[in-house]
């Protein structure tokens, strides 16, 4: 996570929908989180982050956990920096998400400690109208990742008549299931995925499109000894836009004996179909 500047340039592509409401929304939900980042340069990690978790938010440790709970018994001291690269919202303009660049830095001399990788927060409306994160997860990587662009942004759609969100999030955790009861899950994995999606596993950079996804696939299933057999996924919640056009899922995922957890964004495409726009293993 991070700002480390003042002024954030958003510019708009590949928008999918919505109006200028949308627009509105996704606009301040960026500014929350550029004002989340300058909270946590300010006031250090675990006030900024208390001030900005949702109270039932899920955070990864790499298991879900509550996200407020992890955060007041934290005693880390290290600088938490971030910058979003990427922001989508759906098309009511009540839960969106951003993506980007982190870096960790903590400790002094022979032990210092710095640590980069990609987060990803799950942002949502409260009841008293504030922008709360309400799900935040991200992988590490050994090297920095290029900072300082332009925030890519999009909406994700248009409203869906009659969404019924307990319906739809039921939805979302089937076809998590239906994946990982797959013959074949890494095909039956990337043929759920939005071509544009982006991939997020440890140790490597985020991959974008199928093909960059398909590569780090072989890349951190090069080990494993049955590689097709290797990733199982356990979903334990879902959740979705009023809209019905953006929804999540998470819970644990298996590579090998490896017991991790893992987050998928979801989009509904124009003809009702749900595609993964976004994966992450950490």
């Amino acid at each position: 996570r991070i700002a480390t500047y003042l002024v954030l340039t958003i510019s708009l592509a590949g928008c999918g929908g919505g109006d200028g409401d949308g627009e509105a929304a996704l606009s301040a939900m960026l500014a929350e989180e550029v004002a989340f980042g300058q909270r946590s340069l300010a006031d250090g990690t675990r006030t900024a982050f208390l001030a900005y978790l949702a109270d039932d938010s899920i955070v990864f440790q790499p298991e879900p956990a509550d996200g407020k709970t992890v955060q007041m018994e934290s005693q880390d001291s290290g600088t938490l920096t971030w910058e979003p690269a990427f922001a989508e919202i759906s098309a009511d303009g009540t839960m969106g998400y951003t993506t980007g660049p982190w870096t960790y830095q903590g400790g002094e001399g022979a032990g210092q400690v710095l640590i980069h990788g990609h987060y990803i927060s799950i942002w949502k409306i409260q009841a008293d109208g504030a922008w709360r994160v309400i799900l935040d997860i991200g992988n590490t990587y050994p090297d920095p990742f290029p900072t300082g662009g332009p925030v890519e942004k999009r909406l994700a759609g248009k409203p869906h008549e009659s969404t019924d969100p307990a319906a739809v999030r039921q939805q979302l955790l089937d076809l998590d299931r239906e994946l990982s009861d797959a013959p074949d899950r890494i095909d039956s994995l990337l043929s759920a995925t939005d071509p544009d999606v982006r991939m997020y596993r440890n140790g490597e950079r985020p991959a974008r499109g199928r093909e960059g996804c398909l590569d780090l696939l072989g890349l951190t299933l090069a080990d494993a000894p049955e590689p097709a057999d290797a990733v199982r996924w356990d979903p334990l919640d879902a959740g979705v836009a009023g809209s019905g056009d953006l929804g999540y899922s998470y819970g644990y995922a298996g590579v090998s004996e490896d017991s991790t957890s893992y987050l998928r964004i979801w989009r509904r495409q124009p003809q009702g179909e749900w595609k993964i726009i976004l994966d992450v293993v950490i």
